[in-house]
C-alpha cells in the first residue's frame, strides 16, 4: 500500500536535458543560426516561448529579443535626429519660398 508518484524514467531524463548545459557545438549552432537573416528572428522566437527547450538557450534567445528591441528603438531615435538635424540644414531655417 505505500506507493509512490514517481514521473516515468523518460520525463525524468527529458527534464534533466533541458537543464543540461550547452555544449560547445551547441552555442556554434546557434551562432551560426543567428547570422541567417529572417531565421535567426524566428528561431529566437521559437526557442524563447517554447516548453521543449533547453532552459540556457531559452534564456539565451529571450536576452536576444530584448537586445534587439533596444536596438530597433535606438536606431529609429537615432535616425529621427539625425534625419531632423539634416532636414534643419538643408531646409534654410523655416525660410519658406513657395
Amino acid at each position: 500500500m505505500n506507493q509512490q508518484n514517481n514521473p516515468p524514467a523518460s520525463a525524468n531524463n527529458m527534464q534533466q536535458n533541458q537543464s543540461a548545459p550547452l555544449s560547445v557545438g551547441q552555442y556554434m549552432i546557434i551562432f551560426l543560426i543567428y547570422l541567417i537573416p529572417l531565421v535567426n528572428i524566428i528561431m529566437l522566437f521559437v526557442w524563447a516561448f517554447s516548453n521543449n527547450v533547453n532552459i540556457n538557450k531559452k534564456n539565451y534567445a529571450r536576452a536576444m529579443l530584448i537586445w534587439t528591441l533596444i536596438l530597433i528603438v535606438l536606431s529609429v531615435l537615432f535616425s529621427a535626429a539625425i534625419g531632423g538635424i539634416l532636414a534643419g540644414m538643408l531646409g534654410g531655417r523655416g525660410n519658406l519660398n513657395y
